[in-house]
C-alpha cells in the first residue's frame, strides 16, 4: 500500500469522508504537512486552480498533486517543477456517478429556496449532458413540468420525452417559466430577457464561469439567484467520497502509484 497525505478541508465533508473510505480501505492517510520528501496529496475538487498553484509551490519534485480542476497551467507549471498533476474529475465513470449527487442536490435547493412544490412547476433546463439527463426524469417524475434547451442535435433528441426547444430560442421562451437551471459554462441568458422575468423566478446556476446569466444583473433586478458549485459535497458527501475514491485509485493505478 502507498501513503497517501490527505489535505482535510474542515469545510468540505466529501474529503473528509475520502479520508476514511481510504483508510478503511488499508491505506495510510494523514493530514498535509509541508515536507522535502515527494508525496502524493489530495486536495478537494472544489479547490480553484489559484488554490491549487499554491500548493505546488509547497510540494518537493516527484510528488504526485490530485485535485478536480482542468488547467492547462496548472499542468504546465506543476511538470515545470518535476510535479504529477492528476484531474480526478477527468474519469468519465466518475463525472456518471457525480450526477447523481450534482442532480439531488439541485432539487434540494429548488425545494428549499421556492415556496411552491416541486410538482407543478415549469423548469427550464439547459444544456442536456450528464447532470440534466439525470436531473430530468426526477423532476419529471415529481410532477415538474420539463423544458430541455440544448445546442446539439443529439442532445435535442435524447430529450425528446421533454419539451425541447433550441437553445438559441431561450431568451424568447424563459420568461414562462418558474425555474431555470443552467449547465452551460457559457452567457445564453441575456440581461434584456432576465430584465421582462418574473421576480418569483429562480435562477440555478450549475456551470462553471463565465457562467449562463448574469448573477448580479438578476439580483439587482429582484431574481432570486442560486450559484451551487460542489453540489455532491453538500447533498451527498458520503457517496460523492466513495465515488472520488474510485476515481482516485484508478488514476493512480494507471500512473503505477499503487
Amino acid at each position: 500500500m502507498i501513503t497517501i497525505v490527505l489535505y482535510v478541508d474542515a469545510t468540505d465533508k466529501r474529503t473528509q469522508y475520502l479520508l476514511e473510505v481510504l483508510s478503511g480501505m488499508g491505506h495510510t492517510v494523514s493530514s498535509f504537512k509541508p515536507t522535502d520528501e515527494p508525496i502524493c496529496l489530495i486536495v478537494s475538487p472544489s479547490k480553484k486552480p489559484t488554490q491549487l498553484m499554491d500548493y505546488i509551490e509547497l510540494l518537493a519534485s516527484g510528488s504526485v498533486l490530485i485535485g478536480g480542476q482542468r488547467c492547462e497551467q496548472i499542468e504546465s507549471v506543476a511538470a515545470e517543477k518535476g510535479i504529477t498533476y492528476i484531474n480526478a474529475a477527468d474519469d468519465e465513470s466518475f463525472a456518471i456517478k457525480n450526477a447523481v449527487p450534482t442532480a439531488e442536490g439541485a432539487i434540494m435547493l429548488l425545494i428549499r429556496e421556492t415556496e411552491r412544490t416541486v410538482m407543478g412547476q415549469r423548469i427550464a433546463l439547459t444544456g442536456f449532458g450528464r447532470i440534466n439527463r439525470v436531473l430530468a426524469p426526477m423532476l419529471s417524475a415529481m410532477g415538474a413540468r420539463v423544458s430541455v434547451f440544448a445546442r446539439s442535435a443529439t442532445d435535442l433528441a435524447l430529450a425528446a420525452r421533454y419539451e425541447t426547444h433550441h437553445i438559441s430560442m431561450l431568451d424568447k421562451l424563459a420568461c414562462g417559466y418558474d425555474a431555470l437551471i443552467n449547465t452551460v459554462p457559457a452567457r445564453i441568458l441575456s440581461n434584456e430577457c432576465i430584465d421582462m422575468m418574473n421576480p418569483d423566478m429562480l435562477l440555478m446556476e450549475l456551470a462553471s464561469a463565465p457562467y449562463g446569466f448574469d448573477m448580479d444583473h438578476a439580483e439587482m433586478r429582484g431574481i432570486k439567484c442560486i450559484l451551487a458549485p460542489g453540489l455532491p459535497s453538500v447533498a451527498a458527501p458520503y457517496s460523492a467520497a466513495v465515488y472520488l475514491c474510485e476515481a482516485i485509485l484508478s488514476k493512480l493505478e494507471v500512473i503505477g502509484y499503487v
